[in-house]
């Protein structure tokens, strides 16, 4: 797998395309993640940004003798503007494994292009009852329950339902939920970041439910509970990006 994102990271290492210049920026994190060499996503693709921007001014410069490609400089910006303002949707499309060119050019210029908007301010009961009807979709399809409690979990660790004793969880999903459905694994309730896999060593999984229970919850700007995903998305990915290294040295 290493080999196709070094062959990536060759090829658009000197692209002048905002989409040639974010498939450089998503092979550079790939080879890095799969070394060991990430501890947070969010600072890479800060880092990245920044490294965009002072790009962007050198290259604007060297536009006027000229050594490099017209527009390359606005490209550059283009990306750096994209990793910032929407930080958010780099960090998911970072975390997603085989990509294809349309993935890159959708992101850049399809669909996802005009995405950010001002979003409704909910209040905090809105923006629980949001979350409730969340965990009823996800948990009235049979691959997805996790998301559901893992979810309803968040609610509860993050304190925004008070819940304190282990013996009230399941009274607190009646009340929210509803007794018709119930959750598929109640230890995701007090333990929201638990890792499902039976050997504990891979963490893919547990990070792409995370990744996009924390998208849902930041799009509610949802702060108390989207900085306790975060903490827990982070050391999942840190603990992966070393069992990787790991068994890389093997």
């Amino acid at each position: 797998m290493q080999d196709k994102y070094r062959k990536m990271y060759n090829k658009n290492v000197f692209g002048t395309s905002d989409v040639s210049i974010l498939k450089f920026y998503y092979a550079s994190f790939k080879i890095h993640y799969n070394n060991g060499n990430i501890s947070s996503v969010k600072e890479f693709i800060e880092t990245c940004a920044n490294s965009a921007t002072s790009t962007s001014k050198m290259a604007k410069i060297l536009e006027l003798l000229p050594l490099v490609p017209s527009g390359y400089a606005t490209e550059l910006k283009r990306i750096a503007n994209i990793m910032t303002i929407r930080q958010d949707e780099v960090e998911v499309l970072f975390l997603k494994e085989d990509l294809k060119d349309e993935d890159f050019e959708n992101f850049c210029i399809g669909k996802n292009a005009n995405k950010i908007t001002s979003p409704k301010i909910l209040s905090k009961e809105e923006k629980i009852s949001e979350i409730i009807n969340y965990i009823r979709i996800h948990n009235s399809k049979p691959k997805m329950k996790q998301l559901g409690d893992r979810m309803f979990g968040y609610l509860l660790k993050s304190k925004v339902i008070g819940v304190y004793a282990p013996s009230e969880r399941m009274d607190a999903w009646d009340k929210y939920v509803g007794k018709d459905i119930k959750p598929t694994n109640k230890n995701l309730l007090s333990t929201p970041d638990r890792n499902r896999n039976e050997t504990g060593k891979n963490f893919d999984t547990l990070i792409k439910n995370l990744s996009e229970i924390l998208s849902f919850c930041r799009e509610l700007q949802f702060d108390e509970i989207t900085k306790i995903i975060q903490s827990d998305l982070d050391e999942a990915i840190l603990l992966s990006s070393k069992r990787k290294a790991f068994t890389q040295d093997k």
